[in-house]
This record gives C-alpha cells, structure tokens and sequence, in this order.
C-alpha cells in the first residue's frame, strides 16, 4: 500500500513470535515500527489515504484497530466481527467499514450502534470499493515518464521525490539508467571484458586488446572508453578504444599501481618504492603529491562514488584521504598486513579480503560491522560489485553470488593478472595488435633508467596537452572545460555541478523560453509541468507556492499544509487532522454538515 507521501505498509511477522505494522519509503529508506500487533494476529491491513489511518481487523480480539501512519492515534472499534468469524479482509470508506469471510461480504458504520448488513452472501477472497474521493490525485507522482529506464520508486527523503532502480544484476548509470554489470581481466599481454548481464544469466567474455608487448592492467574509465595500464618499465599508459591509439603519460617515476576517478578523469597512483601517492589530473595531465609515507603503501583503492582514496599502509590501520587531498584519517581500527588479498566493492561501500585461517571476510564502512562471508575461501580475491564477487585461479576465472556465496558462472583462461570493474563499458569491437604503439608527443614519458630508481627525475619541458574528447551518455550534457558531464536536468538549476559552474551560465535564455518556469530567486529555472507537482525543485521552493486549491475530496488543508481531508469531513465531529483544523470554525454551518448526504455522522 502506497500514500502521496510515497510510502508502503505491511504486516512484518517476525521473528520469536514478534509481528509489526512497519512503514517505509518505497524505496526502502526511512523504516519503522508503527504499532507492535504480536498477540492480535492482523488480518486485511488497509489504508484511508485520505485520512492518513491504517486499518486492520484483530482476530484475538474480534476487533477493528487503526492507528496514524505517523504511529500515533491507536484506536480499537471493538465487537465489530460476528462470533468466531474467520475474516479474509477490510476495506475502510468515509464512515463505512467492509470486511468479508468465506460466506458473505458485510458492513458495518462506525457509530456505536454498529448495525451489521449482509451485502453479498457468497465466498470472496478480496475486494475494494472504488469512488471518486478513494482515487489519489493525479499527475501529482514525482516518477514521470523518461526519468528512470527500468524503475522509479517513489521516496520521502531524496530531493527529487523518487529513486531509479534496476532489475537485480545490473547496475544504475546516471541519469537514471540500468546497464549490464563488466568486469574487465587481463592475462600478460591480452584484456578481456566479460559482460555479467541479469543475475543468473551467463557471462559473455569478449577479447578486447591483444597486444604485442607485456601489459599490467591497472584500471578503466568507462565514461570516457580508456583503458590504464603500465608495461615492464613502469610507463602508464591510456589506450582509447574507440581510436584506438595508446598515449603514454608522464608521470617522472615508474607507476606500480593506478586507478582512476571516473567523476573527474584523475588518475592517482602509486610511485613503485611504495611510498608516494600522486595524482595526474586529466585537464592537462599535471602530476602533483597527494601524500608521502615514511613506511610502505601496500595497496591504494578509489572510492569515486564517496570521492575518496584509501589505502594499507604498514604499522596503521587502513586509511582515508578525500581526493582532493587534507587531513588523513583511520578509516578502520585494524591493520592488516601487505601480503593480504583485500579489494573495495564500491557498490556495497565494503572491503573484502581473506585469510588462511579465518576464510573471506568484508567490513562494510557504512555500517562500521565485519562479518565473515565463507569460513572456508581457497581462491584468489580479484574483484567485487555487489552482488558480485569474482575470484581467479591458474585456468579459470570464477563469478560468484556475494549473497549464497555459490558460484553463477565461470571463464576458462590461463594467467589472470588483475580484474577491475568497468560496469557500462560498451567494449565490443578487438583492435587489431599493433607493432609500433601510436604515442601521443606531449604525453612521452621522459627516459627512465634501467633500474627502477626513486631518485627525482631530470627538469621536463612543460607543455599543453590535449585530452581526448569527452563523451557523455545521452540526455547528459559536458561542461565547457570539457573535464565531466551533467544530466541536463542540472541545468540552470541553481547549484553548480560543473567545477568551472558553466552549467549556471547564460541561464536568462533558457529560463525565458516557453514552457519554463523562473524561479522567484532567479537562480534556476524549471519544466512549467514541473511546477506544483508536490516535489519542491527550486532552491528558494518557490516553484511549490500558491499550488493548492480547494476540491472535493480535499477541502481544507492541515497540519502545516502537510495534509488535506475531504469536505465530507469538515465539522462531523471527529478530529481527522492532528491541529484539528477539520473541525474549527464549524458554527452552523458545522450543523449542517452534520446532516448532508456522505458525511461521516
């Protein structure tokens, strides 16, 4: 059951004999307990959006019970059910309670006298009353057509009234769109990805790059199709499918681990003594020191969705620095050491890692909770993206259900070296091998010696250089430094999501074209079948003022406008809202509406 407010109701039969009426958004967020009901066995729960009740019958008690969706205002209606009656549900309408059993449907008024009528004697097994006032308003949901591609659920506490879904498997693209799970996986000179598809389904293994030198997969940035990697030296290099050409980057050291952040296209990495971690920034390539350690940096992990870096470090625990740079923090209370198989899924906001004797184990950050996955885990920890979780042996490459723990599919290939998430990459075509690798001038690598050495690097030459061409998804939008891009639903908004703001430039245009709505502010504008729509979408919420009007079936608002109830309502003498507002100012013509044809009295 779901109100405007974009909530759901059940019955939670739990566990020890405990059974709940819980509420929730409807999509999951914001759960709670409205009335404990363990011992009453609730038949039928139903809902008077109208009112903002919950209905239910109590079997133990041969009664009718409602409380507030907000929990409060428990109420009993008792002797409504007929001896030892077996009822199969309830609907509730204005002042009129309907319940049926296996023999007949009945009714039944509110009022005291509680004269039970037989409408129908035959068996039903559900039913409902359709009316005009039992209808939600309409065009009034914040899930329009086009926002989500597979589900939009409706939510109280996300600013845009809703949250886009996928189907269990695949993984959610902004602006709203559901993709196949990739997972990308290199052998010495090769890279495969392999396309997981809907839960359940097999995996599709495609090969992506043959190359004629050894290669070390290091990442992949799959809004703007390249690959990382670093050959024997320690060279990173870009390799931009689409060209395909292969860039070298200069970086002055020799590169032993990198990964890239997919909002901002930055590459960090990790200098190979171990010690330094540093950033290449995609706008021109700018290598600058994010952190220096005085001990060995074993493993470094990029959480782009939270914008923040992590990594193992001997003698501490793990630790955390946003990208930007700044303080550094524990991120957990425990130290690892540097030999542990140990990787992020950025999903679930966890680590996972194994150990001989103590099988796979996962601390989930959000939480702050560890637990243990499988007492028993013999294979190599590659990858995770929840559900997923992929491990690597000398012949195969296993996928597996972080849920059951049960593997769901599996690659045969010889000498996986490393396997990153690409979720969207659309990796279709294989690019034939080139003998002579396609080098971009103004990214070459400056000569390193044969050993790999930490000393500083001889002066560079300082150049300009042009990164390859942003490509964003349909319906998103590139800010004019060409570094990220934007739904275009962010536009001229009033908030800066672009880092150089261009999305808040030459607004005035926009804003006056038919069919927008200005802000009163001026610093946004919006769709005109925006406006109104119960979602406050302007900074200043003005797009939500000066909205209502009275109607039938919802003649006075109340409770801070956060409620409306219809005019058969007004002045019967029961409170309906919680300042009862329904039943102030009533004089004669509250008498009145006592005696009109629909009210509640």
């Amino acid at each position: 059951m779901a109100l405007p407010d974009r909530s759901m109701y059940w019955v939670n039969r739990g566990e020890k004999g405990k059974t709940l009426i819980e509420a929730a958004g409807m999509d999951g967020s914001d759960r709670q307990v409205l009335a404990v009901v363990s011992m009453e066995e609730p038949v039928g729960l139903t809902l008077d959006y109208v009112a903002g009740r919950l209905y239910w019958i109590s079997e133990y008690k041969e009664s009718i019970e409602t409380v507030k969706v907000d929990g409060s205002g428990r109420y009993t209606f008792p002797e409504m059910l007929l001896k030892d009656q077996d009822p199969v549900g309830l609907v509730v309408f204005e002042n009129w309670f309907f319940w049926a059993d296996a023999e007949r449907l009945l009714s039944a008024p509110r009022s005291p006298a509680r004269e039970r009528q037989v409408l129908w004697n035959t068996s039903v097994s559900a039913f409902t009353v359709l009316h005009e006032l039992q209808q939600q308003p309409g065009n009034t949901t914040a899930c329009a057509p086009g926002l989500c591609s597979h589900l939009c659920l409706l939510s109280p506490i996300h600013p845009k009234g809703y949250k886009c879904a996928c189907p269990e498997g695949m993984v959610l693209l902004p602006p709203g769109t559901c993709a196949e799970l990739t997972f990308l996986y290199a052998t010495p000179k090769k890279i495969f990805s392999l396309q997981v598809g809907l839960l359940g389904s097999a995996p599709k293994s495609t090969l992506v790059v043959d190359w004629p030198q050894n290669l070390h997969l290091q990442d992949v940035d799959w809004r703007r199709g390249a690959l990382y990697w670093t050959d024997d030296e320690g060279d990173l290099m870009r390799f931009t499918w689409r060209s395909p050409r292969k860039e070298a980057i200069r970086t002055g050291l020799p590169v032993c681990s990198a990964t890239v952040d997919i909002a901002s296209g930055d590459v960090y990495w990790l200098t190979c003594d171990r010690t330094d971690i540093r950033v290449c920034r995609f706008t021109d390539m700018a290598t600058s020191v994010l952190y220096r350690s005085k001990s060995i940096i074993a493993h470094l992990f990029l959480d782009w969705p939270r914008a923040t870096l992590y990594w193992l470090e001997d003698g501490k625990p793990l630790q955390q620095m946003n990208l930007a740079g700044g303080e550094v923090q524990d991120a957990w209370n425990e130290t690892w050491s540097r030999d542990i198989q140990i990787t992020l899924d950025t999903e679930s906001f966890s680590f996972l890692w194994s150990c001989k004797n103590r099988g796979l184990q996962s601390l989930s950050l959000a939480k702050r909770q560890r637990g243990t996955l499988k007492e028993s885990w013999p294979y190599q920890l590659a990858a995770a993206y929840e559900p997923y979780l992929v491990s690597v042996n000398k012949t195969a490459l296993l996928l597996w259900d972080q849920r059951t723990m049960e593997p769901v599919g599996a690659v045969t290939e010889a000498n996986i070296q490393k396997v990153v998430v690409g979720l969207a990459t659309p990796l279709e075509t294989v690019p034939e091998p080139m003998t002579e690798p396609v080098t971009v001038p103004l990214l070459v690598t400056a000569p390193l010696p044969a050993a790999r050495s930490t000393a500083a690097p001889a002066a560079l030459e300082t150049t300009t250089t042009t990164p390859p061409p942003l490509s964003c998804p349909r319906t998103w939008l590139p800010c004019r430094d060409g570094s990220e891009c934007i739904s275009q639903e962010y536009l001229c908004d009033g908030e800066r999501d672009c880092k150089d703001g261009s999305d808040e430039e030459d607004c005035a245009q926009l804003c006056n074209a038919p069919g927008k709505f200005r802000c009163l502010s001026g610093t946004g504008c919006l769709e005109e079948q925006e406006r109104c729509d119960g979602v406050p979408q302007c900074p200043d919420g003005s797009d939500e003022l000066d909205c209502w009007k009275p109607t039938q079936d919802c003649a006075r608002r109340c409770d801070g406008h956060t409620r409306c109830v219809p005019e058969s309502w007004l002045c019967d003498g029961h409170p309906d809202c919680l300042d009862e507002a329904d039943e102030q100012g009533c004089g004669k013509a509250g008498t009145e509406a006592l005696g009109r044809p629909g009210s509640r009295r």
